[in-house]
């Protein structure tokens, strides 16, 4: 399973170049023109984020295949549904913003790259970054979640002090979503 999906990310990653090239703030890669997105896809992709905003978790975890892994960044692989209701619980905030960049459609998988953004909360800096999702389709036709990773964007202002000893990658790590 791990080599179909590293070559479901390759495939992936060649399916679409950008269309109208422009850089964000702290992206190293050209801003796409966002994905066209099969409806069903579309869907899914619409109900992980209403979920997320809404902090439903039941919701959001009924999205993935019971055998899903989660990869958050700075964190252990989580895998199967309970273990990722347990992380999600004390993970969701509300204001996910995700843009589908690239889609790549296989028979029964497809990958989606795309970016995320999250907003500033009282105990959280704002957050972007990019994320992959590797869908299956359910049975029955549907399709659902079978990995999940993402990782942040953001970085510390070059101006803002470091503490003694203190190394910016380390700050980095701390200001992603954990």
């Amino acid at each position: 399973m791990a080599a179909a999906a590293l070559g479901l990310v390759l495939v992936a990653a060649a399916c679409r170049r950008p269309a109208a090239p422009a850089s964000a703030p702290g992206d190293a890669a050209p801003r796409a023109a966002p994905a066209p997105l099969p409806t069903e896809i579309r869907g899914l992709l619409d109900r992980y984020v209403e979920a997320s905003n809404r902090r439903d978790i039941a919701a959001l975890v009924a999205l993935y295949a019971d055998d899903a892994y989660l990869l958050p960044p700075d964190h252990a692989l989580i895998a199967g549904r309970a273990a990722i209701a347990a992380f999600w619980r004390d993970a969701l905030e509300p204001g996910l913003v995700l843009e589908p960049v690239a889609v790549e459609l296989r028979d029964d998988r497809a990958t989606v790259i795309g970016r995320y953004t999250l907003p500033a909360t009282l105990d959280q800096p704002a957050d972007s970054g990019k994320c992959v999702l590797l869908l299956g389709r359910a049975t029955g036709g549907g399709w659902h979640v079978r990995a999940d990773i993402w990782n942040g964007s953001t970085a510390p202002p070059a101006d803002e002090p470091l503490a003694p000893g203190e190394e910016r990658r380390e700050r980095e790590r701390s200001r992603v979503i954990s």
